[in-house]
């Protein structure tokens, strides 16, 4: 039954697909604004779930038509993908994992450029700094505009991207953002944010009004966690 309801709507959303492989749900005057790349991440996410359990090429296909619409729209010369996302670029780059996988899939080189291009945006003067400064600060508080839920969204596909690639800053600037969290922005719970943002150090509110623990922020610093023990095996 489940796999019967997977199948009917991965094919339900692959016949919404626009020619050019777009998958999301703006208007085209409103393109590439706000949470458009955010949408085809899950797009990409849940297309590329279902291939890996299903190896149904058209979910495959579908997956290459929106990964080959964002590699030809953003990039140096062409638009810029920290410009076309809220929290200092750290919605639209969390595309990151979705695209790694991609890659993997079908091991076409541009999907890998892509991602790549992704970690240079962040060093724009208008990107996060995410890699560099969770480096020089190894603060989560510091870095960006410390919003939870998109920063840790970007460091779980900057670890399937050393997954691929095996470049060491990618697993360190990850492993120091979980480190601090751990150590200095977590509640007794396990979850971690108020009003969706990190706090300074030791900083934990608890009342109604501080909206502590976002599921997404909570559901995200598993996701983190998961990661970073599949790599290294510490519990």
């Amino acid at each position: 039954r489940l796999k019967a309801q997977m199948t009917r709507m991965a094919v339900e959303l692959i016949k919404t697909q626009g020619p050019d492989g777009y998958l999301g749900t703006y208007v085209d005057a409103e393109r590439w604004t706000s949470w458009d790349v955010w949408s085809h991440k899950y797009n990409l996410i849940g297309l590329l779930a279902y291939y890996r359990i299903s190896g149904d090429e058209r979910a495959l296909t579908a997956a290459r038509k929106i990964g080959d619409l964002l590699h030809n729209t953003f990039g140096e010369g062409k638009k810029d993908i920290i410009a076309a996302s809220t929290h200092v670029g750290m919605a639209a780059t969390s595309v990151l994992e979705p695209i790694c996988l991609l890659y993997r899939y079908t091991g076409e080189k541009r999907y890998l450029d892509f991602a790549y291009y992704i970690t240079r945006a962040w060093e724009q003067p208008n990107g996060p700094k995410l890699i560099s400064s969770l480096l020089s600060t190894g603060s989560v508080y510091k870095t960006a505009n410390g919003k939870a839920y998109e920063m840790m969204s970007d460091l779980v596909g900057l670890l399937e991207l050393y997954r691929l690639t095996g470049d060491k800053q990618f697993f360190e600037a990850a492993r120091i953002a979980q480190d601090d969290i751990s150590r200095r922005r977590r509640y007794i719970t396990g979850t971690t944010s108020a009003h969706e943002h990190f706090q300074d150090d030791n900083v934990l509110p608890g009342e109604m009004a501080h909206e502590v623990g976002e599921g997404c922020a909570t559901v995200t610093w598993l996701q983190l966690n998961l990661q970073l023990l599949r790599l290294t095996g510490e519990a």
